[in-house]
Parts: structure tokens; sequence; C-alpha cells
């Protein structure tokens, strides 16, 4: 395979899940819900209330980063029309955000379904989250252009943020 049509066929991987993904905010979105999720578990808090502080904090996020992008972008010309566009076309790049972690809540409430304790529930969703975390990574480095072992090395520092969350949950759980 030549290294056109093997750089074709890994940015084709990178953009899986939506032409729209953006690898970049499903690193922050699933990160928060991580931090979450090991807060949340290590001080035994039910899981409704979990799902509602994930939820809360991505859309937080989300908007928060919209708007630190809309006031750092230079004025677009044509006003207020302009400036909405410009909001929902950042909204629509930054979704991936808010988006991607879901798979975690639903992890979370697949788990609780299936009988499984708050915290084992949560440690399943941190697990899901590490194989998130790499995948996001090792996208994004497909995407910026990176092969082989640039990629791996990518996709197992994104993996290690999750790594760290499950170690967050221990703590805290070790404590309280």
């Amino acid at each position: 395979m030549d290294h056109e049509t093997e750089l074709h066929n890994h940015r084709h991987w990178a953009t899986m899940g939506g032409r729209n993904y953006n690898p970049a905010a499903a690193v922050y979105g699933i990160v928060i819900c991580s931090a979450v999720l090991a807060v949340d578990a290590g001080l035994g808090a039910p899981t409704f209330s979990t799902v509602e502080s994930i939820l809360g904090a991505l859309l937080i996020y989300w908007l928060a980063e919209a708007y630190a992008h809309l006031i750092t972008s230079p004025p677009e010309h044509g006003g207020a029309r302009a400036w909405l566009l410009d909001a929902r076309q950042t909204l629509g790049h930054q979704a991936s955000l808010v988006l991607t972690p879901l798979w975690l809540v639903a992890v979370v409430l697949l788990a609780r379904l299936a009988g499984a304790s708050a915290s084992t529930a949560d440690t399943w969703a941190l697990v899901v989250g590490i194989v998130l975390l790499g995948a996001s990574g090792a996208r994004g480095a497909i995407r910026a252009g990176r092969h082989g072992s640039a990629v791996v090395a990518v996709a197992l520092l994104g993996a290690s943020f999750g790594v760290a969350a499950i170690g967050l949950k221990t703590l805290i759980h070790t404590v309280h």
C-alpha cells in the first residue's frame, strides 16, 4: 500500500463517528465526564445525581468553549447575523464535547439496569472512558498526519487521563 493510500485510510478511520467528529472536543468531554464520575463515585453519590452532574458540567463547558471561541475571534462583517452563524457553527464543531461522553453515561445507566452497584457501574464507565480517550487521541493524531508508533504513543497518553480518573476515584473513596 503506498503512502498516499495509507494516509487516506488513516484519515478515513479518524473521521469515523461522523464527519463533524472533533477529537480534541471529545477528549475534553470524556475527561470532564470521567472526572465527575470519579469524584461522585468516590463520594458514593447516587447514579441519578452523577448523571445530572455530568450533563450539567458538559453543557456548561460546551457553552463556555463556544463563548471563548467567539470572544477571541476577529469581528465578522455582517453584524449580529454573522455572529449568530459563527456561534452555531462553533457549537456544532464542539458537539463532540457533549456527544462522545454520552457513551460513558449510557454505560453507567445500562450497568445499573443490569444490577451493578453504583460504584461498579461508574468503574465500568471509567474503563470505557480509557478506551474512548485512547481512540480519540489516535483519531486526532491520524488527522494531524501522524502514523505508526506516534499514533500509538498519543493513544496511550490519551488513555492515561482515564487511568488518572480511576486513580482519583480510588483516592477519594479511600479518604472518605
